[in-house]
């Protein structure tokens, strides 16, 4: 359970949030986080991530444009926090504490009300899924990868060997999927670059969706099925057979740092919309782990 109390322009809320993994940001296109600041125009729609790991509280920018400040200070990489901590975003003051804790600008009564009174927010989430008895072993084995990715970004020196894991554990987690690729933009060369691929002799890339994907700047789900009427099925998709596959691209501060992708031969597969969820979430780790290193 997380705590977060936020202020801004002199406005207090409290968010009651049951998940230990949340996104904070602004409502866009009906799509609302669990932690939404729709009130700050400085907000980014996914802005940060916030998240419990082994008892610990982690904070992390998804690549906003104005950043996340811990005390004052802009983090560039996973950072952990405590409940005295205070946290900027945009021209928002955020304390945040996890289960039972109080965060430090959390005393007093918070209670719904109107102007200026605090109001307890439930997130929608917790409220459409309270009544679920359990998580699905998928959806446990894609939360626990999500709560480890940003400390092993953090920690791993070697990030051609970091981004064959994180290839290799996608494919694995995400049910049917049997093959994939992570690729780099080489600024210099103004090209792409293959950094890990599954199987690694024989990469099953689609320049056409790889490129799609860059240039729109969103994740999406392509069917061989559901292919629009008129667009050419490419040479490469025809080789590699591919019935369906999830394009996402790596996006930092706005701009492309790659792309990565997981496809499947297999044309009674569906990926959902929590497949591609969850390839986003994966793809903003990646993309903050290559803004920060020298690659």
């Amino acid at each position: 359970m997380l705590t977060i109390s936020t202020e801004f322009q002199g406005k207090k809320r409290q968010f009651k949030l049951e998940s230990d993994n949340v996104v904070i940001g602004r409502t866009k296109d009906g799509m609302k986080p669990a932690v939404a600041l729709d009130d700050d125009p400085e907000v980014a729609v996914q802005h940060a991530q916030v998240w419990i790991a082994k008892g610990e509280l982690w904070i992390n920018d998804m690549g906003s444009s104005s950043g996340v400040r811990v005390n004052g200070m802009n983090i560039v990489s996973p950072q952990k926090i405590g409940p005295r901590d205070e946290i900027t975003i945009g021209g928002t003051l955020l304390n945040i504490g996890m289960g039972d804790q109080e965060s430090r600008s959390s005393s007093g009564t918070h209670s719904s009300g109107d102007g200026d009174s605090a109001v307890v927010v439930q997130g929608e989430l917790d409220a459409q899924h309270a009544s679920l008895p359990q998580i699905n072993a998928t959806s446990q084995k894609q939360l626990a990868m999500l709560y480890d990715l940003p400390i092993q970004f953090a920690a791993e020196k070697n990030p051609a060997k970091l981004f064959d894991l994180v290839l290799n554990s996608v494919i694995e987690i995400i049910p049917g999927a049997r093959r994939g690729a992570l690729l780099v933009v080489e600024h210099a060369r103004g090209k792409m670059a293959l950094r890990a691929a599954v199987p690694a002799n024989d990469p099953p890339i689609s320049r056409t969706l790889i490129k799609r994907a860059a240039a729109e700047g969103k994740g999406f789900v392509w069917s061989r099925d559901a292919n629009e009427d008129g667009q050419d099925i490419t040479q490469s998709i025809n080789a590699h057979s591919i019935a369906t596959g999830m394009y996402c691209p790596l996006m930092w501060q706005d701009e492309v740092q790659g792309v990565i992708c997981v496809d499947t031969p297999d044309s009674q597969r569906i990926f959902t919309d929590s497949d591609l969820r969850f390839l986003i979430a994966v793809a903003h780790y990646a993309a903050s782990a290559l803004s920060n290193s020298a690659l």
